[in-house]
C-alpha cells in the first residue's frame, strides 16, 4: 500500500531528466507531521522556473495532506539561488550546520536547515 505522506515527481524535457521533487515523512507518530523536501534541477535547466514549479507542487500537496503540518529542508549555504527560492516560498533559516556537508574533494560546506509551517 502506498504511503499517503509521500510524493515523488520527475520533470522531463523530451527524454532527459530535468528535475526531481520528493517530499516524505517518517512513519513515527512523533514526527510523521514533518515533510522533508528534496528538490534537484539539472544545471542546464536552471533559470527556467522549474524550482518554483516544483515548490508550488510540494506546497499544494502539503496543504492538501492533513498529516503534514511542517516542511523541512537542508541546503548548502553557498547555494544562494536555492536559498532565495525557499525564502520566496516562506521558508526560514532555523540553523546553520557548520561543516554540514563535504564535497568529493574534501572541502567542508556549511548547510542551512530551513522550515515552513503548514496551517
Amino acid at each position: 500500500m502506498a504511503a499517503v505522506n509521500e510524493i515523488c515527481l520527475v520533470v522531463r524535457v523530451g527524454k532527459e531528466l530535468a528535475g526531481v521533487l520528493n517530499v516524505s515523512s517518517s512513519d513515527s507518530p512523533q514526527t510523521n507531521h514533518i515533510g522533508d523536501i528534496f528538490i534537484a534541477i539539472r544545471k542546464k535547466y536552471w533559470g527556467y522556473g522549474l524550482g518554483s514549479l516544483l515548490m508550488e507542487v510540494a506546497l499544494d500537496w502539503a496543504c492538501h495532506t492533513p498529516m503534514i503540518r511542517r516542511l523541512e529542508l537542508t541546503v548548502q549555504a553557498r547555494n544562494s539561488r536555492a536559498v532565495h527560492l525557499y525564502e520566496k516560498f516562506g521558508f526560514k533559516i532555523e540553523a546553520t550546520k557548520e561543516r554540514g556537508a563535504k564535497t568529493k574533494d574534501g572541502e567542508f560546506l556549511d548547510v542551512y536547515s530551513m522550515s515552513r509551517l503548514i496551517d
